[in-house]
């Protein structure tokens, strides 16, 4: 579900979705204070909040177009709510940080308890692929470059 679904937690309808769940996981979203929020709804209706990072939003070099939104964002006059800060808050207040990367475990290990899981594909959606070759006969592209 979108991030705008999560903090809309007493509708009816996210009610339904997320009611029956033990655990929930917001996938990097932890920007605003309606999210942090909807975290402590969730988490005192008794679930576990889980904030998942694959990407590591801390050590953004300058280079990176997302540095300015992480942590100089131009639209932020305070501090506090720089999403870097207000991440690092929801970190804190979540139950754990799940993350396919162990160096991003070990960068938040001082925040919160950390839990590696795997984001492989599925074996059967890379296995017995049609070759480059048969892929581009069945698209009229032989012989060009794609």
């Amino acid at each position: 579900m979108h991030v705008s679904g999560f903090v809309d937690y007493l509708n009816p309808t996210i009610q339904d979705l997320l009611g029956p769940c033990d655990i929930i996981t917001i996938q990097r979203n932890v920007v605003s204070e309606d999210v942090l929020n909807a975290i402590r709804y969730w988490q005192g209706m008794g679930k576990s909040v889980a904030v998942d990072l694959d990407d590591a939003y801390h050590i953004l070099p300058l280079s990176n177009p997302a540095h300015r939104y992480w942590i100089e964002h131009p639209n932020v006059k305070e501090q506090e709510k720089l999403p870097l800060v207000v991440l690092e808050r929801g970190l804190r207040l979540c139950n754990a940080l799940t993350s396919p990367n162990r160096l991003i475990l070990k960068d938040w290990a001082h925040v919160t308890r950390g839990y590696h899981l795997p984001n492989f594909a599925r074996e059967e959606w890379w296995t017995n692929l049609p070759t480059r070759e048969e892929m581009k006969a069945k698209l009229g592209l032989t012989g060009r470059i794609v």
